[in-house]
């Protein structure tokens, strides 16, 4: 398989529908279509881990610039909420997009805090898709997809029951008075 199949292959990822193709299967996907070097990498970033080093030149590099200055934005608006100094959770960027500033801000304007995280995820999703640019048969196009598909897998592994069930296990805690 080439590139061009594998991009070819993949099917239309949404944050809000659940992944139609596995984490593993899009690996395996990888492995015949990229070059070893590229397959790692997508699976590094799928599995959020860093990349090999060669590997952090042009997307991917981009990619943890813009995402570290998103949590960046979120350290300094939580800090600022608590009347704190940032300047011990904010790392160095090579840019500054003020748009992704901005897209925080707005994010920060939601009430629920999942509903806010969802803001944020969709931020990054938008700077993904400016990352992979306008060529959609690229291996940064394959590099955007396995972030996308963490981010997407990220939100599909949360359910009600299993959090009604943790906040339960946290709140449940038996008062004895003495």
């Amino acid at each position: 398989m080439n590139i061009y199949a594998l991009i070819a292959s993949l099917p239309t990822l949404s944050l809000d529908t659940p992944p139609a193709i596995s984490g593993e299967k899009f690996l395996q996907a990888c492995e015949s279509g990229l070059s070893a070097e590229d397959s790692a990498a997508a699976r590094a970033l799928l599995n959020g881990v860093p990349p090999p080093e060669s590997a952090c030149r042009g997307f991917i590099g981009r990619w943890r610039d813009v995402d570290t200055q998103i949590r960046n934005a979120v350290a300094v608006r939580r800090a600022t909420k608590l009347g704190l100094d940032a300047s011990a959770w904010v790392r160095p960027t090579q840019g500054c997009a003020v748009w992704l500033r901005d897209g925080v801000e707005d994010a920060f304007q939601e009430k629920d805090p999942l509903d806010r995280e969802k803001a944020i995820d969709r931020l990054r999703w938008q700077a993904l898709e400016e990352l992979q640019g306008v060529d959609p048969m690229t291996r940064d196009a394959v590099f955007a997809y396995a972030a996308k598909l963490a981010l997407v897998s990220k939100w599909h592994r949360y359910s009600e029951t299993q959090g009604s069930e943790k906040l339960a296990a946290l709140t449940n805690v038996p008062i004895t008075l003495d």
